[in-house]
């Protein structure tokens, strides 16, 4: 087919375009699907990455559960060298430290605490290892350590049923000073915090009532 003149300018132009830019075009057009596949490997990877993570946290329960305490050591310290920044290591480390503690071992469950109020970002997770350091501590009789494990700084924002708990856990500790008054005034704020529906509830309210006069 043969062309007329204003074809072959359009031609002559589309040529000297490509001989100006293509080579940047094909570097952008390579570099965009980089990108893409880069896009698509990172989401992959991110759904592997919490497949593997979920089935060491499965075993470490399963571990946990069949009071298998080296199984459970080595699957934590997996879940803490591999996936350190999921929910699963705060997961691990509360689960951790209970067969820990079951085992007689307070160091190591202290340890496994201590690691999830530290590393953790998952909202609660600091104020449910406060509340559960700060018992192994009230059962070691460390009871000025017990108080410091639930201050503010270290629970982190806590309301409702969870303020309610670290309120109880506090008033246990004081009642182990001999300090009444101040147990009293504690478990009064725990009862007020605590959801109607919580079974803590009965609990804090039998304490108060042992207090009353």
């Amino acid at each position: 087919m043969a062309y007329n003149l204003q074809d072959q300018e359009q031609i002559d132009e589309l040529k000297a375009f490509w001989k100006t830019y293509g080579n940047s075009l094909m570097w952008l057009a390579v570099i965009a699907l980089a990108c893409f596949a880069g896009w698509r490997a990172w989401n992959w990877y991110q759904d592997s990455h919490a497949q593997d993570a979920a089935a060491e946290y499965a075993g470490l329960v399963s571990s946990a559960e069949a009071g298998k305490v080296e199984q459970v050591r080595e699957r934590y310290q997996a879940i803490q060298k591999g996936f350190s920044g999921t929910a699963y290591a705060g997961m691990a480390g509360l689960r951790a430290a209970e067969a820990y503690a079951k085992a007689g071992d307070a160091a190591a469950a202290t340890a496994a605490l201590q690691d999830v109020m530290k590393s953790t970002g998952e909202p609660g997770f600091r104020a449910i290892a406060a509340v559960r350091l700060a018992g192994l501590q009230l059962d070691q009789k460390q009871y000025d350590d017990a108080l410091k494990t639930l201050d503010a700084g270290n629970t982190g924002p806590v309301e409702g049923e969870m303020a309610g708990n670290v309120a109880d856990r506090r008033g246990d500790i004081l009642m182990a000073q001999g300090k009444t008054a101040e147990a009293r005034a504690a478990w009064e704020a725990a009862l007020k915090a605590l959801p109607r529906q919580a079974s803590l509830r009965q609990f804090v309210q039998f304490k108060l009532d042992s207090v009353a006069h």
